[in-house]
């Protein structure tokens, strides 16, 4: 008969999990991660850095090419073409020396004359001659110099009524024509406003055939006996001004005019018989004036 053991005392089973010593191979391999992540940590810290110069090499870069920028915009000069320091200065010198063949350095060192301050608009102001400096001879030089004197000795800046002197090339001003090569060949104010004495260096105008001054009382002095070196001046009409005196003699040098009126003006003496030297004039108005003495007529 068998015998049955009822014995109700489980044998309670403790389960102890006890820490894995790893093994040689495994030790080896946690170093070796270990050193891989100090490695790419190490490469991410010196990348941040680069990235960091890097950025801040761009900065560095970016300002360069402004300064640079500011300084080549500076060193184009007035008319933004190229011009730098060297070649204003040699302008400079060529304006210079080219104005005074026509003006006394005297004249020009006083800046509160016409001549002073068309000479320092020239050097300081004007941006035509550096769109071609090359191109800008003495004789264009002086033939603007001659006009910005002008238009200063008038009152240009002050009082005449349509005005765009000063800009651009002076052919395309108002009041006045040039030639095919540039070279002015008339100037006519109509009641414009000009105020003052007609400047004697209009005579530099070398190609000048037409000046007319009309309707222009503000105009006062004489007529300048410079005018007499215009040798292509045909037509010479300055009449309804204030101009007074004598007309002068060496007026009648300019062999070439056809055409002279200087009706109602306020001239006087009388007219010399160098008249008639004008050996192709056609037309001479002179009436109210306060002229004496009789018409050379002999010698017309």
């Amino acid at each position: 008969e068998g015998v049955i053991d009822d014995d109700d005392d489980d044998d309670e089973s403790v389960v102890v999990i006890e820490e894995k010593k790893p093994t040689g191979d495994e030790e080896g391999e946690r170093r070796n991660y270990r050193e891989l992540l100090e490695k790419y940590r190490s490469i991410l810290m010196e990348n941040a850095v680069r990235y960091r110069s890097a950025l801040a090499g761009v900065g560095v870069f970016v300002v360069v090419i402004i300064i640079i920028a500011i300084v080549v915009s500076v060193t184009k000069g007035r008319g933004g073409n190229g011009s730098t320091a060297e070649t204003d200065q040699e302008m400079s010198d060529k304006i210079r020396e080219s104005v005074g063949t026509i003006v006394t350095e005297a004249v020009l060192a006083d800046e509160s004359s016409a001549e002073g301050q068309a000479l320092k608009w020239l050097i300081e102001d004007d941006s035509v001659w550096t769109q071609k400096p090359e191109d800008y001879s003495k004789d264009r030089i002086i033939q603007r110099f001659v006009l910005v004197s002008f238009y200063l000795s008038m009152a240009g800046p002050l009082r005449w009524k349509s005005n765009n002197w000063l800009q651009d090339n002076e052919c395309t001003w108002n009041y006045l024509d040039c030639n095919g090569q540039g070279e002015v060949r008339a100037l006519a104010f109509d009641n414009v406003g000009l105020e003052g004495q007609i400047p004697a260096l209009v005579a530099h105008l070398k190609k000048l055939q037409n000046l007319v001054i009309k309707k222009e009382p503000g105009v006062v002095g004489g007529i300048p006996g410079s005018l007499g070196h215009l040798t292509d001046l045909q037509q010479l009409g300055i009449y309804y001004t204030s101009i007074q005196g004598s007309i002068p003699k060496e007026l009648f040098h300019a062999s070439s005019i056809t055409y002279l009126n200087f009706q109602n003006n306020n001239l006087g003496g009388s007219l010399p018989v160098e008249v008639g030297q004008l050996s192709n004039l056609e037309t001479l108005v002179l009436m109210n004036n306060a002229f004496s003495g009789e018409i050379p007529l002999n010698n017309l």
